[in-house]
């Protein structure tokens, strides 16, 4: 690979070709360091030029961004491609690293959201205030791999409120209002640990259309009517669950999933 120096300009481009016995090089700009053009010849025997920015960080490692095309049918003039490596170059001295970011960008995209350990994270006590029961981890993982299956093996960095909001509606149409509630806000806070874990940039539920919540219950039983429940109740399974509820104030999902464990 072999470097050589000249005024990188969209009169110039034509001079930047490839020598003969050479299967890579680079052109650098005289004026702008680090700005250049890579010029090399691919696996099928086809000439590529492109823009190239090198630079060192504030930490003093170097590192690469490739800024675009020289060539047709996505090319970037001179002009462009000299504006934007100067921009780079302006926030690599503000401490930023274009290299660093592309690839925790590349990193996101692989992060598929069924995949991540939020729920597992919950589990294990690591998130909240306390480890999340296992009907509650159960019932989290149920909201995603069936509620949200269209979300489910999409990269978390690219899921827009878009999606969420007509996976929302799918929830209501499918699985009533309530459960879209619930479902909701369990993705609310999916997004809002994946931005704290730099998974994800924004949290597209919030964009989604507000649910109106159904009015709250004033109506409770009274002591003859529990009275008469309890003395209804058989000597079985059911009998047994309904005086569970009544005793405990647990939800029908909470004493019909208990185990012995």
């Amino acid at each position: 690979m072999t470097g050589r120096a000249i005024r990188i300009i969209d009169e110039n481009l034509h001079k930047l070709i490839l020598p003969d016995g050479i299967a890579d090089t680079f052109y650098n700009d005289d004026e702008l360091p680090g700005f250049k053009v890579r010029v090399r010849r691919d696996a099928d025997g086809r000439v590529r030029r492109t823009w190239r920015l090198q630079y060192r960080g504030r930490d003093g490692k170097q590192g690469r961004a490739a800024l675009g095309s020289v060539d047709k049918p996505a090319a970037l003039s001179a002009t462009k491609a000299r504006q934007k490596a100067t921009e780079l170059l302006v926030s690599v001295r503000a401490g930023d690293d274009p290299q660093r970011a592309r690839k925790a960008v590349q990193k996101a995209r692989k992060e598929l959201l069924l995949d991540c350990a939020l729920l597992e994270d919950r589990r294990t006590g690591i998130v909240g205030k306390r480890p999340m029961s296992r009907s509650s981890y159960l019932a989290g993982k149920r909201t995603f791999e069936q509620h949200f299956a269209s979300l489910a093996r999409r990269p978390v960095a690219l899921i827009t409120d878009d999606e969420v909001r007509k996976a929302v509606r799918q929830v209501v149409e499918q699985h009533g209002k309530i459960a879209a509630i619930r479902s909701k806000s369990a993705l609310s806070a999916f997004f809002s640990w994946a931005m704290r874990e730099g998974l994800a940039r924004a949290n597209p539920t919030i964009l989604a259309q507000a649910l109106a919540e159904n009015p709250a219950r004033d109506r409770v039983l009274d002591d003859d009517e529990i009275r008469a429940v309890w003395r209804a109740c058989q000597d079985d399974d059911f009998g047994r669950i309904i005086k569970l509820l009544l005793l405990t104030g647990c939800r029908r999902n909470e004493i019909g999933g208990l185990q012995w464990s």
